[in-house]
C-alpha cells in the first residue's frame, strides 16, 4: 500500500520533528488499521457525492495529542489530505467540507511518503 500526503497535511506541523513523527505514525498506523478492518475508519458522510474519490476519517493519537485525519483512496494509494484537532465528527465534517470548497483540487499535488 502506498501512502502520500497533500501539501496541507505535510505543512500542518510547523516543526520538522513533529512533521517527521506524524509521517512515521501514518506509515505505521494506517496500513495496520486497514489490514485489520479497524472499526473506527469511517467515510466522511458530508462529502460522499462531492468528491471524485472516497474520503475516510479516523482519530489518531500522535505524540501527546489526538487528531482526526481524512484520507482519500486512489487505487492502491491512501492520500492523507486533512488534519484537525477537532475530534467531534460533526464539527470535523463541517471543517473539511469548507476546506474542500476552497481547495477543490486538493489532490492535484501529493507527495508520496511510503511504498
Amino acid at each position: 500500500m502506498k501512502l502520500a500526503w497533500t501539501p496541507f497535511a505535510k505543512d500542518y506541523f510547523a516543526k520538522a520533528e513533529e512533521r517527521e513523527d506524524f509521517r512515521e505514525e501514518i506509515i505505521k498506523k494506517i496500513p495496520t488499521f486497514i489490514a485489520n478492518n479497524y472499526f473506527r475508519i469511517k467515510p466522511v458522510r458530508a462529502l460522499v457525492k462531492k468528491t471524485d474519490y472516497p474520503l475516510f476519517e479516523l482519530r489518531m493519537h500522535i505524540g501527546k495529542r489526538d487528531y482526526r485525519i481524512a484520507f482519500a483512496e486512489i487505487d492502491d494509494c491512501k492520500v492523507v489530505c486533512y488534519i484537525s484537532k477537532n475530534l467531534q465528527k460533526e464539527g470535523f465534517e463541517k471543517e473539511i467540507s469548507k476546506w474542500i470548497k476552497k481547495n477543490p483540487d486538493f489532490l492535484a499535488s501529493t507527495e508520496q511518503i511510503s511504498e
